[in-house]
């Protein structure tokens, strides 16, 4: 393949991107304003692209890291807009495929916002009266820090490694000794006589999944001694027996990547 061809697909490429670029850019502008108008219907003129993309983060429909992205794309659009100047017509430059890409996952993520299971997977569980020893083993085996479990009374709670350490912590004697019934039951750390229970974020699978990473983003900054202090937020499905799906921490790119953050 000769180089003036391969310079032609190459060039033909990047246009490509280009048109690519604007049309979702020109979708997410009217899409933006679609939805401000909805929120303040007494404002009939137009709202510039700046104020649209502050807006939207305000009010949470796009995330800091979108709407940071969204301005660096509305700086940079004029370079990959056709100018005239000097004799020459044509764009400045061309946008790369990836800030493409990301841009169209932005879109998506305003026009059909992923639902809080979207990529999710469902959680191994355990029963409240699963001995401590084989929540242990389980967790060892699959290489977890926490396991969900029903209780009867407080709903779906975690056992979780940081718990049973507290446990071990809190029964061990000024001498050192430590005397412990590892074939208690799960349910027997979340008692008065237990370190207490791990109570974990719980979201309905009708909420988005942006929703779930906003909670499981605030469970970073809650101390883990409050509800929901713990870094997992469960989903679950409403009157359904199925195990929840879980978001842990190792759940998140997966999920900024559908959100296009």
């Amino acid at each position: 393949m000769s180089d003036q061809l391969v310079h032609e697909e190459s060039v033909e490429a990047a246009g490509a991107s280009q048109i690519h670029f604007h049309k979702i850019w020109n979708h997410i502008v009217e899409h933006l304003e679609e939805m401000h108008q909805e929120n303040t219907p007494t404002n009939h003129g137009g709202v510039d692209p700046v104020r649209l993309i502050d807006w939207a983060e305000d009010h949470n429909h796009l995330t800091r890291s979108q709407s940071r992205f969204l301005h660096q794309c509305r700086r940079a659009r004029n370079a990959y807009a056709h100018v005239a100047f000097d004799g020459y017509q044509g764009p400045l430059g061309y946008p790369p495929k990836d800030v493409a890409d990301r841009l169209g996952r932005i879109l998506s993520s305003l026009t059909k916002p992923p639902k809080a299971s979207s990529g999710l997977p469902r959680a191994t569980t355990c029963e409240v009266e699963t001995p401590i020893r084989d929540a242990l083993a389980i967790m060892r085996e699959h290489d977890f820090s926490q396991l969900p479990y029903r209780h009867p009374d407080q709903g779906w709670l975690l056992v979780t490694r940081a718990q049973i350490a507290h446990w071990v912590e809190q029964s061990t004697e000024h001498d050192g000794a430590c005397l412990l019934d590892l074939k208690s039951p799960v349910g027997y750390l979340a008692g008065e006589s237990g370190p207490g229970a791990v109570v974990p974020r719980r979201l309905s699978t009708s909420i988005r999944l942006a929703d779930v990473v906003l909670e499981l983003e605030q469970a970073f900054v809650t101390p883990d001694h409050e509800p929901g202090g713990y870094p997992t937020v469960l989903v679950l499905e409403d009157g359904s027996d199925n195990p929840p799906f879980i978001m842990a921490p190792d759940n998140l790119p997966e999920s900024y990547r559908r959100l296009g953050r």
